[in-house]
């Protein structure tokens, strides 16, 4: 019976505790529920749906002619990415499954961290000619062009960072600690200036990586290369409503990565969907560059998901509420059973006892007669 009181008291203590847990995540997403329905009163509420993200390439950097991919845009049927090699900029048109079809390159074009193109298929970037300037060009299969051959359109001592967001016609970069948004034919008077900070962004204790504009909507990333302290993040800011939309840590080992560290490169906004590129390493001579697909969540739509999971778990509460109470009672009904137990037992040697004396005593009376036993 103890055996059995044992495996009641272990199954009670396991039903209690995935019921705590339930309960706990049952709060959790009803918490979040409130908020993307008050998110959604008050317009905002964009989010990435990382459960849903889709591997689209992966090449091993070094091995030509996939060298490494620091930004990804849609292109002609298939994608345009930027990678630096040394000091140049690499252009290089992919098909539509991600394979090579051929490349431009941009001397001098510096990190290539991020561009643009605008409607008419001229891509808008930063190159390195008296401190950085941004120029727009043509993408020419199998050119070598000289930073120094190109017009700018704007000049700056510091690191720029280009967008263009096709949709509204708009110019986006990060030149110092801000961001600005602009018409293409004014780079130097932006329609809206905001602070990195103010996104979210931890100024010197977090590396800014890459951006996209699309807007009201500027989404960016940072990360270091071999640091967990500076982990890959991702923010999303309303350049409209002055607010954040949203600013968390990737969850970089639901991606099946190989390497322990994860860099986030390039990040560009196609509207439904994020296009977002890793250089996954081992903090030495290895590495892999990986480009993923992460669908976006309007607020209607983070609405409805957080309700659907919400639901999930008001199921599994009360199926663990069930399993709870089940437990407890078995559990109840052997801690009676024991508990009679060792009150039957009690009286039982009470009465062995009685017994006893009374035969004791009856055997003084006989010891005369030699009868006791």
């Amino acid at each position: 019976m103890a055996a059995t009181a044992d495996i009641a008291k272990n199954a009670y203590n396991s039903t209690l505790s995935v019921l705590n847990n339930v309960k706990a995540a049952y709060d959790q997403a009803n918490a979040d529920y409130l908020d993307s329905l008050n998110d959604q009163a008050n317009g905002a509420g964009l989010d990435i749906n990382e459960s849903a993200h889709q591997l689209m390439a992966q090449y091993v950097v070094g091995d030509s002619p996939y060298v490494g991919s620091q930004y990804c845009i849609p292109y002609g049927g298939g994608y345009l990415i930027s990678y630096s090699s040394g000091e140049d900029t690499i252009y290089q048109q992919m098909d539509s499954s991600m394979k090579y079809v051929s490349k431009m390159t941009v001397k001098n074009g510096g990190h290539g961290s991020s561009f643009g193109i605008d409607g008419s298929g001229n891509i808008w970037a930063s190159v390195r000619h008296n401190g950085y300037q941004i120029s727009k060009f043509a993408y020419q299969p199998g050119a070598s062009i000289d930073a120094s051959s190109l017009t700018s359109l704007y000049n700056s001592p510091d690191l720029l960072r280009v967008n263009y967001d096709t949709s509204n016609n708009l110019v986006g970069y990060t030149t110092a600690e801000s961001y600005c948004v602009c018409d293409p034919g004014n780079l130097s008077n932006p329609k809206k200036t905001v602070s990195l900070s103010a996104m979210g962004f931890s100024i010197g204790q977090q590396t800014w990586q890459s951006q996209s504009l699309s807007w009201p909507y500027v989404f960016w990333q940072s990360g270091a290369y071999n640091s967990n302290s500076d982990p890959a993040t991702v923010g999303c800011f309303n350049a409209n409503t002055n607010t954040k939309e949203f600013v968390k840590s990737y969850l970089t080992s639901s991606y099946g990565m190989k390497y322990s560290y994860n860099e986030p490169e390039g990040i560009y906004s196609t509207g439904s969907a994020v296009l977002v590129t890793f250089n996954n390493n081992d903090n030495g001579s290895n590495s892999i560059n990986y480009l993923f697909s992460i669908p976006t969540l309007t607020a209607d739509s983070t609405v409805s998901e957080r309700l659907k999971a919400l639901n999930n778990l008001k199921k599994a509460l009360a199926d663990a509420k069930t399993a709870f109470n089940s437990a407890k009672s078995d559990f109840q009904k052997y801690q009676s059973t024991s508990k009679t137990i060792v009150k039957d037992t009690r009286i039982y040697k009470n009465a062995t006892k009685d017994v006893k004396k009374t035969k004791e005593v009856g055997c003084k009376h006989q010891e005369k007669d030699s009868h006791c036993y």
